[in-house]
């Protein structure tokens, strides 16, 4: 009889210890998996700000004074074997100049990056900002309230290549929203898009025109640096956007070097990411106050 109750107290004790373990590791694990996707979601809005503002700066849209950027999602990590197929259609001076491992490929994956975007974007923009998913792995950024001043500024140019008289605000929504024809149709004139980039009517019109003509006239705006290549760029190695310069038109290099150098003497490296996610998650009625000041 005292052996079967020293049983039983044993299997009592067993089975609370048991019980204890559930109790213990399921607050346990729920809390593992929220860590995780915190930091998941963490690391996603850190590589997301480092490519968007810093690789294909995004940040003279964030802040001013370029209304729109075409983000580049389409640089993936290749493999040793799409990097030696690569090497092949080098053509040959390269070659005689170069080996495999002088030259640089980058090594994040932005297509990972926007498959990311698709499921988070709603959270992360509001009423200022919008991005836009474009064919071929590409994102249009869009800063609403400066689209708006730039269409005022020249309003019956928009509204003679569109053939519609819309007030800026109402084109600057269509811009904005997620399907308009009008939008396709804008995207299709050199002249308009140049002006909505921030690339100044000179080099908006005659890069039109040279196009046209196929001519070539212009120089670059920048040179390429290895801020495209590496895996965490700092905002203190963003480049000046690249784009056509023509006759006439360097003042806008001036501009943005200018702007770079407020946006660095702003802004630290450390800060810098933290208060990107900020500025989209900004209401327009602010932004608006901010710039008309």
């Amino acid at each position: 009889m005292v052996v079967h109750r020293h049983n039983i107290m044993v299997r009592m004790t067993l089975n609370m210890l048991s019980s204890w373990k559930k109790f213990i590791w399921m607050p346990l694990s729920f809390l593992i998996l929220l860590t995780k996707k915190v930091w998941d979601e963490q690391k996603f809005i850190t590589e997301f700000t480092e490519h968007v503002m810093i690789r294909e700066s995004g940040v003279y849209t964030l802040l001013g004074p370029k209304p729109m950027t075409f983000i580049n999602m389409s640089y993936t990590r290749p493999t040793k074997k799409q990097r030696l197929s690569l090497w092949n259609d080098y053509p040959e001076e390269i070659k005689q100049e170069y080996k495999p491992k002088d030259i640089f490929f980058p090594s994040y994956d932005a297509q990972r990056l926007l498959a990311k975007w698709r499921t988070v974007d709603e959270e992360i923009t509001k009423d200022t900002y919008r991005f836009i998913e474009l064919p071929h792995h590409e994102l249009l950024f869009i800063n609403i309230p400066l689209c708006i001043k730039i269409i005022s500024e020249h309003r019956a140019l928009f509204s003679s290549l569109l053939e519609a008289d819309l007030p800026p605000e109402e084109l600057a929504k269509n811009l904005a929203a997620k399907s308009s024809l009008l939008r396709e149709k804008l995207l299709e004139n050199h002249l308009l898009t140049g002006l909505l980039c921030g690339f100044g009517l000179e080099n908006a019109s005659q890069f039109h025109i040279c196009t046209h003509q196929g001519k070539k006239c212009s120089t670059p705006s920048s040179s390429p640096t290895d801020v495209f290549i590496k895996d965490h760029p700092k905002l203190s190695e963003i480049n000046i956007p690249l784009f056509n310069v023509f006759p006439g038109g360097e003042e806008v290099v001036a501009r943005y070097k200018s702007e770079r150098e407020a946006i660095l003497a702003a802004h630290s490296d450390k800060n810098f990411k933290k208060f990107a996610l900020k500025m989209l998650k900004k209401k327009q009625a602010a932004r608006s106050a901010s710039l008309s000041q």
